[in-house]
């Protein structure tokens, strides 16, 4: 790949998915769009509106990160795999050093494990929706909102913390 301009490389990391494209990874950058435009329809639908700019800006924040670290690698010459968004270790993993081929299996594994965490954020947005929807405008449904909104910040750091400790080990 041709080494890419640091100033539009900027430029196009501000918008989530557009430096990804602008790197030529078409697949990730239109994963990373399509998830950055839904969070905040998907959180005012399970009722947790107010969680949607923390979420979109921890994701805004990730993507940009990514696209530099990206352009980096494209700018030494290393060889870069086009790939969604949360599969960079599965596919890291599954790719052949000598950029030959893919291992089936692990391919395979790769499909089924996002297709579980998918059903999972399925069920759990599902079950939030369901719990918003039945205790709307009840005491309950203000207790739990307050005490989400005031502590999903700390809770998110907290577990973000834990994830950079134990990757680095």
């Amino acid at each position: 790949m041709e080494r890419k301009n640091d100033l539009v490389t900027f430029i196009c990391a501000l918008i989530p998915g557009v430096g990804y494209m602008y790197l030529g990874l078409m697949e990730k950058g239109i994963e990373a769009l399509a998830i950055f435009l839904l969070i905040e329809p998907v959180f005012r639908f399970v009722g947790m509106g107010s969680l949607a700019g923390i979420v979109k800006v921890i994701f805004w924040i990730y993507t940009f990160s990514d696209t530099y670290k990206i352009a980096s690698k494209i700018n030494k010459g290393e060889p870069i795999q086009d790939g969604f968004v949360f599969s960079k270790g599965f596919k890291e993993s599954a790719f052949n050093m000598n950029n030959e081929s893919y291992n089936n299996e692990t391919t395979a594994a790769v499909r089924k494990n996002k297709f579980n965490i998918l059903g999972w954020l399925l069920i759990v947005f599902g079950t939030i929706a369901v719990l918003n929807k039945a205790f709307e405008g009840t005491e309950v449904h203000y207790l739990i909102k307050s005490a989400v909104s005031a502590y999903f910040l700390p809770a998110v750091l907290i577990v973000i913390g834990v994830y950079i400790l134990i990757k680095k080990n």
